[in-house]
């Protein structure tokens, strides 16, 4: 919640499979420095923007993700400007959850356009230029991808393909 930490800072993700069988394993961030600490770690979040955020991110596990965004939407509204690209990441997540690509688009876009090493942002970016047919849009995030995370690339792409491949059936 530290906006010094998360402007010296930037998440690593991979994922941990307790049965190598399994498509997805459980996702994982560290955090790698990328400057230098130069401000105070001073929280200028109210804690009602704290709560909302957690109440979020604690409707992710029983799906309920258009709560996710009530909440998501809520923690916004008493944030202080600039918003928390963790958070508005979060908020085009859900919205991507429940098939809001649309909506999702505009705000991964912004958050590339803000830090281009948002793995996650270039991930779902991947997804939905699968998803739009644009072979050249997906190739670029393809490449970020595969440049900052390459442990994580056969995974993202085994789940993009499901994916896709669920998308095709539901047509």
């Amino acid at each position: 919640m530290y906006p010094a930490f998360f402007e010296s800072y930037d998440p690593i993700p991979w994922s941990r499979k307790k049965d190598p069988n399994q498509l997805m394993g459980s996702p994982i961030s560290a955090f790698k420095k990328v400057n230098p600490v130069t401000a105070n770690l001073d929280n200028p979040y109210p804690l009602a923007y704290v709560e909302y955020f957690k109440l979020g991110l604690e409707q992710y596990v029983p799906q309920r993700f258009d709560l996710s965004l009530a909440y998501f939407d809520s923690a916004l509204s008493v944030s202080p400007s600039p918003y928390n690209r963790y958070l508005l990441y979060e908020c085009a997540f859900a919205l991507g959850k429940i098939g809001s690509y649309d909506s999702a688009q505009p705000i991964l876009n912004q958050i590339i356009a803000d830090d281009s090493q948002f793995v996650f942002a270039h991930r779902d970016m991947y997804l939905y230029e699968r998803i739009n047919g644009d072979s050249a849009k997906a190739a670029i995030h393809e490449r970020w991808i595969k440049k900052m995370t390459p442990w994580y690339w056969d995974e993202i792409k085994q789940i993009v393909d499901l994916q896709m491949r669920q998308n095709q059936k539901r047509k």
